[in-house]
């Protein structure tokens, strides 16, 4: 079980950023996103991120690669939420980031893509988010938001 919550702690660490776009799926069509799931979605952003900026092409990322792919997700985050274009995002710029990140993930839950949460898949996303330890109180809606 302790494996399992830093499998999901390390991919949720991860897919903070753009990755989540990495969308995660029942593979198993179980009606439940499971720790195995997790890790094909965070396995498949790592394989991704390594196409895309493992320059030297040998498997690895270096200090180097590692931060030329934080710039691009960096980048990619201003171009998207920069709303005034100033070149920076702004507190509420950073909080319509953050809102947007935690749709994007919740979204993965909809398994019945209804639109809304179900309350199995409710569970399933609470479990995954309590898991994580980044729960620190307050009932999410159904989208997975405070």
């Amino acid at each position: 079980m302790k494996s399992q919550i830093t499998s999901i702690a390390l991919l949720l660490t991860v897919a903070s950023t753009s990755l989540i776009a990495q969308e995660i799926t029942d593979l198993d069509n179980d009606g439940v996103i499971s720790t195995e799931e997790v890790q094909a979605a965070r396995e498949a952003a790592r394989a991704e991120r390594l196409a895309q900026f493992d320059a030297d092409g040998n498997g690895e990322l270096s200090d180097e690669e590692r931060q030329a792919a934080k710039e691009a997700r960096r980048a990619e985050r201003v171009a998207e939420f920069d709303t005034d274009r100033d070149g920076e995002l702004s507190e509420e710029e950073r909080q319509a980031a953050r809102a947007a990140r935690q749709a994007d993930f919740a979204a993965n839950f909809d398994l019945d893509q209804s639109g809304d949460l179900s309350e199995a898949e409710q569970a399933n996303l609470d479990a995954v988010a309590d898991a994580r330890g980044k729960r620190k109180g307050g009932k999410r809606n159904k989208r997975g938001n405070r």
